[in-house]
């Protein structure tokens, strides 16, 4: 996501998906999740559940906790 913004694009909600479930290191995500917040796509079910798997991968449970925590609409598998 961070080149799509380097050329002045803008994700929307799925592109922060598929860049969540692309994503493998903690910095990369960090810097995702904060686009997110940002932008006001935390309320999206899918990017949540995107940016918590997210999360596990880069061995970061804590975080995963907290954004699940905040859904407000959790969903089980």
């Amino acid at each position: 996501m961070g080149e799509m913004l380097q050329q002045g694009l803008r994700p929307d909600k799925v592109m922060c998906h598929i860049s969540f479930c692309q994503l493998s290191d903690s910095l990369s995500g960090k810097c995702s999740h904060g686009y997110v917040l940002r932008n006001g796509l935390e309320g999206w079910d899918t990017i949540c559940n995107a940016m918590i798997d997210m999360y596990k991968k880069c061995s970061q449970p804590e975080m995963a906790c907290i954004i699940f925590d905040n859904m407000s609409n959790k969903t089980v598998l």
